[in-house]
């Protein structure tokens, strides 16, 4: 989509920030995973998104990290262990590098699931690197 048309890759993701499912893990998996894959696609061909859709983007997969599902949680945590894609789009933010770090160190602190926990850890360690 993105190399197609880079306007409706992200008019698509402002729609999809707009809907973010709550309830629905599959369909809140879904919405992670595509996510991840525009903001990959926009970076590979060298695209930016305006900074107002970036930082809402980060914001909600802020929430996603901290979520009490496990599989949204570590969808949400492995994207943010893409370095390249961290590096693109927080090692020139530091608000939202901190925002997205603060949200790890919790997870890795205190989230009910062991392997969220380590994944977190993971992730903030690498995202340290950033700074």
């Amino acid at each position: 989509m993105a190399a197609f048309s880079p306007m409706h890759g992200e008019e698509f993701l402002r729609w999809m920030l707009l809907k973010w499912p709550q309830r629905n893990v599959q369909l809140e998996l879904f919405f992670v995973r595509f996510t991840a894959g525009l903001l990959s696609q926009f970076m590979q061909l060298g695209l930016m998104f305006p900074a107002d859709v970036v930082h809402r983007t980060f914001t909600r997969i802020q929430t996603c990290i901290q979520s009490t599902h496990f599989l949204v949680a570590q969808e949400a945590c492995n994207m943010c262990g893409n370095f390249q894609l961290m590096s693109v789009y927080l090692s020139c933010d530091q608000a939202l590098r901190e925002k997205i770090a603060s949200a790890l160190h919790e997870n890795a602190t205190s989230h009910w699931n062991k392997r969220i926990r380590e994944i977190s850890d993971e992730c903030f360690d690498m995202l340290l690197d950033l700074a």
